[in-house]
């Protein structure tokens, strides 16, 4: 679970339930938007509705984040022009310095690149959003079923592409 989250009791207000996902979150948002400015934008318009609705902040975390997505996909139709950066790209940060960790980061980029778009989305929300695949059938309306083949698949390709067998190099489960 990414730090700064709790599952121990519901949020009471929206400003815990923030601060508790705010991680998660914010990486999705950044991931359907592609730009920080434009994930900082969907968050807080999403959430201020989520306000004025007086929707209970006891909500999960998947919740919140259907609802990113469909207002996502809405603002996308109205765009003209679209950024070109990869989902993944754009909702991995560099934790660290070290070029090992650079190189590895690196080689994930690559190869999370060339899942497909659907693949990726499952893996993103797994791995950064830090949901579980009943979470995410939820957050994609797609068959439980469905998402666990794509988690599947797309786990597959990684370990393949990225070299799993080579010692140091391991696709993880859950991504923490």
């Amino acid at each position: 679970m990414p730090a700064g989250e709790s599952t121990d009791r519901p949020p009471t207000d929206w400003s815990e339930f923030f601060l508790r996902h705010e991680r998660s979150l914010t990486a999705y948002a950044r991931a359907l938007v592609r730009t920080e400015p434009d994930a900082l934008d969907l968050l807080q318009s999403v959430l201020t509705t989520m306000i004025q609705r007086r929707v209970d902040p006891g909500v999960a975390p998947a919740y919140v984040m259907s609802a990113l997505r469909r207002q996502a996909i809405d603002g996308h139709r109205r765009r003209t022009s679209v950024e070109t950066v990869t989902l993944v790209e754009a909702a991995y940060e560099p934790v660290t310095d070290d070029a090992e960790d650079a190189e590895d980061r690196s080689a994930m980029l690559v190869a999370m690149a060339a899942l497909p778009e659907s693949e990726a989305e499952v893996v993103l929300l797994h791995t950064a959003g830090g949901l579980s695949l009943r979470e995410i059938a939820a957050v994609l309306e797609t068959p439980l079923g469905t998402v666990a083949t794509l988690h599947r698949r797309a786990m597959a390709r990684l370990r393949a592409a990225v070299g799993a067998d080579t010692p140091g190099r391991e696709v993880t489960h859950g991504g923490r």
